[in-house]
């Protein structure tokens, strides 16, 4: 359903796609400047204005709100989607996250009770960790009959850098755990993804079924996005996005869709975004294309803050499109609205809007310790030095963007911390010894 496109994309990930991980354009600018070094010296703490909640009506109607609360940490523990639609209040449901030093270990849905006027206990997720704090395993499970049955399990392998390779998935059939398919993931030398293949257990053996083929121009920024489907012998092409960039390389201002046909790629719809001098959208046309002419089938609308930039926000770590909210490469300020327009033969038929509420949240981060770490310099550029001073040995380094997703991590081995995949911004350095996890502010230039 066209009208509830942006509503969908807010949706969390595994209700949207179950248990298959599906992939996302790594669009991150590469960079390669480099500052003198210096040294963070004072102790502080960071108050970030948080996503609170957002409204979202359909024909001026309060059709969802969704409510999000977070730890001290900045992580998300709270999700709330209510349905606010006459007879639809028991569609409503609720995600919970635990962690465990800065780690994720429990995540369960639930849905409302109308009638108990409770929420019911529906999936948990269970996160376990390697001896590199990689999350290399999930245990799924739903309730049935007051208790939990196994549903299914997913199994991790990663390369030295820490990038997932694989991904192995399990149902649980007549009391046993069967593979079902899994992902490979294939990464260029700059660490971004560039092949991701997907297959099928079948016959008592792995069976080629779909990829991505993922493409970067000279800026490192995503161009070329290619599918396929395995026919038995080959690989048959299905589906593909070209994106145009703006002179500055700032944002995609065109991304087509193609299908194949006869052999060849045809056109099938185009997204045209407005772009404004910071770099927002400022407006989105979704048109299709019907072999002679592009037909818009609707149009969004996006209104900012521009006094609050992006690592000065706290958005939920759970939402389903990540992108969409929380990547710095598309929205680089405070996003207070949006508005949806249906179209039809040039006519409006449908209005969704989208308002988004914040206020201030204090998360627990601090400057380095002069006389624990070295840690410089600060701000960076390509690379980050850490030494630790007081004879504990640095065991593991992670970064964290201010969502609190952990975006790299390396064993506590090295001098030097390679940050030249990473986008411009603010992040938490995250610093574990044998007795102690410390966090520091980390800016990237």
């Amino acid at each position: 359903m066209k009208t509830l496109y942006f509503i969908l994309l807010l949706l969390p990930a595994s209700w949207l796609y179950g248990q298959f991980p599906l992939p996302r354009q790594n669009r991150h600018t590469a960079l390669t400047n480099f500052e003198h070094a210096a040294k963070s010296r004072t102790p502080s703490s960071n108050i970030l204005t948080a996503l609170d909640s957002i409204d979202i009506y359909y024909n001026n109607n309060p059709e969802i709100k969704r409510i999000y609360r977070y730890d001290d940490a900045g992580h998300t523990t709270e999700e709330i989607v209510l349905v606010l639609t006459p007879g639809s209040m028991e569609n409503s449901f609720r995600i919970t996250s635990d962690y465990e030093n800065d780690l994720l270990r429990l995540r369960m849905y639930w849905n409302l009770d109308t009638d108990a006027d409770r929420w019911n206990p529906l999936e948990k997720m269970e996160y376990y960790y390697n001896d590199r704090n990689l999350n290399d395993s999930v245990y799924f499970a739903r309730h049935e009959n007051n208790g939990w049955v196994p549903d299914r399990y997913q199994l991790y392998e990663y390369n030295d850098a820490g990038l997932k390779t694989q991904s192995v998935n399990y149902a649980f059939l007549d009391n046993n755990w069967v593979p079902s398919d899994k992902i490979l993931y294939h990464y260029d030398n700059q660490y971004r993804l560039s092949e991701f293949i997907w297959q099928l257990y079948q016959n008592g053996a792995w069976q080629n079924f779909y990829k991505d083929i993922h493409l970067y121009n000279s800026q490192g920024l995503f161009y070329d996005y290619q599918s396929y489907y395995w026919t038995g012998n080959d690989w048959e092409e299905d589906y593909r996005e070209l994106a145009h960039y703006t002179p500055e390389a700032i944002v995609d201002t065109i991304l087509y869709f193609y299908s194949y046909t006869n052999g060849h790629w045809v056109p099938a719809s185009r997204d045209v975004f407005g772009v404004d001098d910071y770099g927002n959208w400022t407006d989105l046309n979704m048109e299709d294309y019907d072999g002679n002419r592009w037909e818009l089938e609707f149009r969004v609308t996006f209104s900012y803050d521009n006094s609050l930039e992006y690592n000065q926000l706290l958005t939920p770590e759970i939402l389903g499109n990540e992108y969409f909210i929380n990547d710095r490469q598309f929205f680089r300020h405070k996003l207070d609205s949006l508005e949806q327009f249906d179209y039809e033969s040039g006519t409006i038929t449908d209005y969704s809007c989208l308002v988004f509420h914040y206020s201030p949240h204090q998360i627990a981060v601090e400057e380095a310790r002069e006389e624990s770490l070295e840690i410089f310099p600060n701000p960076a550029s390509d690379f980050v030095y850490i030494k630790e001073t007081a004879g504990e040995p640095v065991i593991r380094v992670s970064i964290f963007d201010l969502n609190g997703q952990e975006i790299k991590k390396w064993a506590g081995n090295k001098t030097f911390y390679s940050l030249k995949e990473l986008a411009k911004g603010t992040y938490i350095l995250r610093i574990r010894t044998p007795n102690t996890v410390r966090s520091f502010k980390l800016i990237k230039r």
